[in-house]
């Protein structure tokens, strides 16, 4: 939905060199990690994502690096939580949001942030014309976890929300997160996101406007 939202609507985000990557890439890059540590193969269809030609479905054509400088990636942990990385090129870092940040220790989520941290310049590097490769080094790249000011989940099942919440406000411009991306706002959220998803896939709901998204809608200037 936001990979449309981008190419119908660009005005809306901060610019257009950002790109939304779906979950099949981080469920391929997990399963490879291993193969990737004995031997430095990349995972199948690698080149694909990093020029932009997958999914199939929404293909970009914007290649990492050139075209783009932000990468927005929803991430599953053990099909129990969903985290929200940022990973911005230029300065070589991967920036996890996480609504739980108790769930788990920063050692367990170095483990589980190091395929992208590692495979991620490795591939840039690779796929680089000759004359960037300086550019594009493949040294592992740095990551970090805020916690403050980041938007925390009270109780379990609502994690995906405020993945999704992150990442449009990120991609949005949002200095810092809204006040009003909480817990108490959350049932509201989803009832937007599905809205949204409704009327942005053509998958049509209903004619009437929708209800009432004060102080909750991103692209609201009253927030």
């Amino acid at each position: 939905m936001m990979t449309q939202r981008l190419a119908t609507r660009p005005e809306l985000f901060k610019n257009d060199r950002i790109c939304f990557l779906n979950t099949n890439i981080t469920q391929f890059w997990e399963r490879d990690w291993p193969k990737y540590q004995r031997c430095q193969m990349l995972p199948p269809n690698s080149l694909d994502w990093y020029f932009g030609n997958l999914p199939k479905s929404q293909p970009t054509r914007k290649r990492w690096g050139y075209d783009v400088d932000d990468l927005f990636i929803p991430l599953n942990i053990k099909n129990k939580h969903w985290v929200a990385l940022h990973v911005f090129i230029p300065n070589r870092h991967i920036t996890i949001y996480d609504s739980m940040v108790d769930w788990l220790d920063d050692a367990q989520m170095d483990l589980l942030v190091e395929p992208y941290a590692v495979m991620m310049p490795n591939l840039m590097h690779s796929a680089a014309q000759a004359e960037d490769k300086c550019v594009y080094f493949d040294a592992k790249y740095t990551h970090s976890r805020p916690s403050k000011d980041v938007s925390q989940q009270i109780g379990s099942g609502d994690c995906g929300v405020f993945v999704l919440k992150y990442l449009e406000c990120l991609a949005v411009g949002y200095a810092a997160f809204p006040k009003t991306l909480c817990q108490k706002n959350i049932s509201m959220f989803r009832e937007q996101i599905a809205y949204d998803l409704y009327h942005e896939i053509n998958c049509r709901g209903p004619v009437e406007d929708p209800d009432d998204w004060e102080n909750v809608y991103l692209y609201d200037e009253k927030l």
